[in-house]
């Protein structure tokens, strides 16, 4: 992997966790100005200009202010890290993790596997069945603790439900079988 690798990554990583702040705030009927209040009543001064450049992925956001907005956003520092409506996320350059996997990792349940996986990659219909029991588990253990991951691990299922399916054998044209 190249540096510049490496720095394109970081760009699109911060540009989506400035999507996602963007997209909470708004669903909260915030706006920049609160948000960026709220930050700095909780001790991390950020003004409107700089918390705009943050969800326009202008300029990465630091930890701190990461963690006040999760907390003037009623939600996880995880929500914003991980994209929940993907089947897959890019953790860091060239690793790929499932949804459920990020967010355990980013929460400190679990590790990555030593090798980049991905979803498309996935060795049969065992490991499908094992992201789909993990998906449920995610969905009852935070159900009414975090429900944004909650719901979307529930939302989920159905995505794995399918990949299932079509592991599945179907005959061949003319198979008597």
């Amino acid at each position: 992997m190249t540096e510049a690798t490496g720095e394109q990554w970081g760009r699109r990583f911060e540009a989506g966790v400035g999507a996602r702040i963007r997209a909470l705030r708004e669903a909260r009927g915030l706006s920049t100005t609160a948000l960026a209040d709220g930050m700095t009543r909780l001790g991390v001064p950020v003004n409107q200009s700089t918390m705009s450049k943050y969800e326009r992925g202008v300029i990465g956001i630091g930890l701190a202010q990461l963690t006040a907005a999760a907390v003037v956003l009623e939600t996880s520092p995880a929500v914003l890290l991980v994209d929940l409506e993907a089947d897959e996320v890019e953790v860091a350059p060239g690793r790929f993790a499932g949804v459920v996997d990020a967010v355990e990792w980013w929460a400190g349940r679990q590790t990555l596997p030593a090798a980049a996986y991905s979803l498309e990659h996935a060795v049969g219909p065992l490991v499908l069945l094992r992201q789909r029991a993990e998906l449920l588990a995610v969905a009852v253990r935070l159900a009414g603790v975090n429900d944004e991951v909650a719901d979307a691990a529930q939302a989920h299922v159905p995505k794995v439900d399918a990949q299932l399916a079509a592991h599945r054998w179907q005959p061949a044209v003319g198979d008597d079988a």
